[in-house]
């Protein structure tokens, strides 16, 4: 292996450290208010970004916020990770006591699915 890509992937292995927990994927099976059973997982930060962030992880956290937040419901399950999923994620970690950053940390995820409890 050269140097280039050596030094490339030390980079890229102490980037990842050094981010949010958990290393590997994190899986929680919660209930919506209809009694359905969904999964979530995290396994990245989620933040407004260009291209916008999408997926069925950006989709679990919409619809977890429209559950156990009245003041999101102009939120739409879109499955895109922008200004809107942003502000209800800003306004959750403020009334739970969080860094209000409107970026979904592991931080986040774990209070809004209610991890450890």
């Amino acid at each position: 292996m050269n140097k280039t890509v050596m030094a490339l992937l030390v980079m890229i292995l102490s980037t990842a450290a050094a981010s949010s927990k958990p290393v590997s994927p994190s899986y929680v099976q919660y209930t919506t208010t209809n009694g359905q059973h969904r999964m979530a997982s995290y396994f990245r930060m989620l933040s407004v970004k260009m291209p916008r962030l999408s997926g069925v992880d950006v989709r679990e956290v919409q619809r977890r916020l429209l559950q156990v937040l009245p003041a999101a419901q102009g939120l739409k399950i879109d499955g895109y990770y922008g200004p809107a999923t942003a502000a209800a994620v800003k306004h959750y970690q403020i009334g739970n006591d969080l860094t209000p950053s409107g970026v979904l940390n592991y931080e986040t995820w774990e209070v809004l699915f209610n991890i450890g409890e």
